[in-house]
């Protein structure tokens, strides 16, 4: 036999609540070294995240693995990017991709095909986990 149930809407996170989400997921075993240098880049990609636990998830899975203070801000800048298309807006990467390095997101060193690779790198990150949808 089959039931129904209750629908429950969830609405957003507060800032508050994305940073206690962001922390928990992202500085999951590391050093309260660690904690204290990453802590503030930390707060403001969660209030980016305007709510939305997936997201909170989705990049504090992502700064988990990134070690320097460098990596996080450069993840920060490209995801900030990449929020200004609207939904559904279909995105040309490689073209995404350079303008994030004239833009200087992926760092100002090394060659032109590192810093594509480094682009690369972190669209297929942010695609794994479900940021980017139907990539062709």
């Amino acid at each position: 036999m089959m039931r129904t149930t209750e629908t429950h809407h969830l609405g957003q996170l507060s800032d508050h609540d994305c940073w206690l989400l962001m922390k928990r997921v992202a500085f999951d075993g590391r050093s309260e070294a660690d904690y204290d240098e990453l802590q503030e880049i930390g707060r403001k990609i969660a209030n980016k995240c305007k709510g939305l636990p997936l997201a909170v998830k989705v990049l504090g899975s992502l700064l988990r693995f990134k070690d320097t203070k460098e990596e996080w801000e450069t993840m920060k800048r490209c995801f900030s990017y990449s929020a200004f298309f609207p939904k559904d807006w279909v995105i040309d990467v490689d073209m995404m991709i350079r303008m994030w390095m004239a833009l200087g997101y992926l760092g100002s060193t090394g060659s032109t095909a590192n810093l594509e690779l480094r682009g690369k790198e972190f669209f297929n990150n942010l695609r794994m986990r479900s940021f980017f949808q139907d990539v062709v």
